[in-house]
């Protein structure tokens, strides 16, 4: 897995070069494919070689194209390099039904886990004991809805009694672009391992190509929020949306270690094939800590 994560908010043109990626505008960058983890794009104007295109699914990094309203609209994801695919959806398909219940237990217990430890982490510790207390308390497939109940109470804790999830206002457009960018990290990294992304275990809609990114995506929610809230980001302008991208760079606990996130994605989707193989839920979730970026040794 690479490690640089590019971001271009400038008119330039991307092509491949001796193995390389090249960017060519004002100032020009070479980059080893190898070590490229991610390439944001949010200029409408940029250009990008089919060549370059190529070489970047294979190597399995993850391109963002961005609207005209510079949010993450289109992820290139790999297809073709996993040689299992049929395999991989028969395990999808073939799966009792009591594990995948007890798989969106897991998920919607530490996604609760997840906001409580980020309350806490802005000092409403009164708000992290309600949750935490919510999400020892969930059912298989979470039958209650508690993730729901718990979101009511986590938002308005966490940015204030006024706050709505569905208003169109520069907080939620952070949340929004940060969202994106982590379900584009594991549309990949479900795609590269040779799973249809369509087949949720709790989302199922039939218009949604990713639904089982955003059954997945649910406990490394909190970890945009507490970036959004600690870095008090109200409108999502150029420095707001290059904070938001270093998530890709930003530390994770799982599996009783510190990752960087992409790679803790990683971690959680082979728990995930591993549950699938054995039959038995092994899943490894991400642990909610504070942001922190991630020191490559």
């Amino acid at each position: 897995m690479g490690y640089i994560n590019i971001f271009v908010s400038s008119y330039c043109k991307l092509s491949l070069e001796n193995g390389g990626l090249i960017l060519s505008g004002e100032k020009e960058a070479r980059f080893a494919i190898e070590d490229v983890n991610c390439v944001m794009i949010d200029n409408m104007q940029c250009s990008v070689s089919i060549s370059l295109l190529s070489r970047l699914a294979q190597e399995g990094v993850a391109i963002f194209v961005c609207d005209q309203k510079h949010m993450p609209t289109a992820i290139l994801m790999p297809y073709g390099q996993y040689f299992a695919h049929l395999r991989v959806y028969k395990l999808q398909t073939q799966t009792k039904k009591p594990l995948v219940k007890q798989f969106w237990q897991n998920i919607v217990s530490r996604k609760i886990a997840n906001q409580a430890e980020c309350l806490r982490l802005e000092g409403n510790n009164s708000g992290a004991d309600k949750l935490f207390e919510m999400s020892e308390q969930v059912a298989s497939d979470d039958s209650a809805n508690l993730e729901a109940t718990a979101a009511r109470i986590y938002f308005k804790e966490l940015f204030g009694k006024d706050f709505d999830r569905r208003s169109d206002n520069g907080i939620n457009a952070c949340l929004n672009y940060g969202y994106a960018i982590v379900r584009g990290l594991i549309a990949r990294t479900l795609a590269a391992r040779g799973f249809s992304v369509f087949l949720g275990i709790h989302h199922s809609s039939e218009l949604n190509a990713f639904n089982l990114a955003d059954d997945f995506i649910e406990p490394y929610r909190p970890i945009v929020d507490r970036m959004v809230s600690k870095f008090s980001l109200t409108a999502l302008d150029v420095d707001a949306k290059k904070l938001l991208f270093n998530l890709n760079n930003t530390d994770v606990l799982i599996d009783n270690a510190n990752q960087v996130l992409p790679r803790s994605i990683e971690i959680f989707m082979d728990s995930f094939m591993s549950s699938l193989e054995q039959g038995v839920n092994k899943l490894k979730l991400p642990v909610m800590q504070d942001i922190k970026s991630h020191e490559y040794l």
